[in-house]
């Protein structure tokens, strides 16, 4: 009896996070075909950022990535703290 419960237990939690999984990734694939209400693309956003900041020596390149990390990984390699590259996220909406 109690590997019944468990077994029907079992498979609604994976029933419920394939459902999770299907919503996921129709929010995502409907959020990437929102466009910008700007004419310029993420990167030239960046390169504005950057150069209103004085930063001249970066370059921006593109990529497949939806979500990107702001830190210098290659710190952590060697143990070192993580270096930030730019603002937090929620520093940017914040308008700081």
């Amino acid at each position: 009896m109690v590997f019944v419960v468990l077994l029907i237990l079992a498979v609604l939690a994976f029933g419920i996070s394939q459902w999770a999984l299907g919503r996921y990734a129709s929010m995502m694939a409907k959020g990437s075909q929102v466009t910008s209400p700007t004419a310029h693309t993420g990167g030239e956003i960046a390169l504005l950022f950057l150069e209103s900041e004085g930063v001249m020596d970066v370059q921006i390149v593109e990529h497949n990535g939806v979500v990107t990390d702001y830190f210098d990984v290659r710190c952590a390699d060697k143990g070192e703290e993580p270096v930030p590259l730019g603002p937090k996220p929620s520093d940017l909406r914040r308008g700081h």
